[in-house]
């Protein structure tokens, strides 16, 4: 193999495609820092957007923790209200025994009143045999 060697112009020759190789290489340099500029102020936009949904999530939980309170309130206002419900069945259960002994005494009172109807009658009925008998002996005897 044969060595050559490095005269001025040659050396002059390389130093200025290193140097074109070195521009070349800032102006990529400068290109992807531009992008990478661009891909930051980007994501400081989306950082701020996700900083905004999250604040309105912060509004939605403290809502749904409002909400949560009313319902809260809610439960315990039907909770009263079932107890009176309660307190209310109790007092139809009372009046339904009330009215189970005011039915027996009217069934108890209704069986004495045909009892005293039956007993009449039958007195009613012993009394006009009897005025029957009577009248039918007066007039016998007066014939």
């Amino acid at each position: 193999m044969m060595r050559e060697s490095w005269t001025d112009e040659r050396l002059d020759e390389l130093n200025a495609k290193v140097d074109g190789g070195f521009q070349r290489m800032e102006a990529r340099f400068a290109a992807v820092d531009a992008r990478l500029d661009s891909v930051e102020s980007r994501m400081e936009y989306i950082n701020k957007r996700f900083e905004l949904v999250d604040e309105r999530f912060a509004q939605i939980d403290k809502r749904f923790e409002q909400v949560d309170r009313r319902f809260a309130q809610i439960d315990k206002r039907f909770e009263q209200v079932d107890k009176r419900f309660e307190q209310v069945d109790r007092r139809f259960e009372q009046i339904d025994k009330r009215f189970e002994g005011i039915d027996r005494r009217l069934d108890s009172i209704d069986e004495a009143i045909r009892s005293l109807s039956l007993t009449i009658t039958r007195i009613v009925l012993g009394l006009a045999g009897s005025l029957v008998a009577v009248l039918a002996a007066a007039i016998l005897t007066r014939l």
